[in-house]
């Protein structure tokens, strides 16, 4: 997760990006946008998870959901557009209507037995 200020080092000598920068020469560490994004996923989304069937009727948004082990749903939608989006995450007991912002990560979290 951490490579220096030009890519390095890894095991093909090749140079890549990395969620952690570490700059020596300025003494500073950067964490560029993945680091964000396997942030947020990982502070929502629990080991042992486990990934759902979730889909989309809206184009401009991209979903993903797991169920963690204390049957909470996690539910992550990501809007790459330049607008919002309104939504609406429907389960078979419940309905949660949101907005995506433009540019963003959400992640909705529903109690256990909210959604079976």
């Amino acid at each position: 997760l951490v490579l220096d200020a030009r890519g390095g080092p890894n095991h093909v000598e090749n140079l890549v990006s990395a969620p952690v920068i570490a700059d020596a020469a300025r003494d500073k560490v950067l964490f560029l946008s993945n680091f964000w994004y396997i942030a947020h996923f990982s502070r929502y989304i629990k080991p042992g998870a486990q990934r759902v069937l979730v889909s989309s009727n809206r184009d401009a948004l991209e979903v993903t959901a797991f169920i963690n082990t204390d049957d909470t749903l996690a539910t992550v939608v990501m809007n790459r557009g330049d607008y919002a989006v309104n939504f609406s995450i429907q389960c078979p007991t419940s309905v949660a209507n949101a907005t995506a912002p433009a540019h963003s990560i959400s992640t909705f979290l529903f109690a256990p037995g909210a959604c079976s």
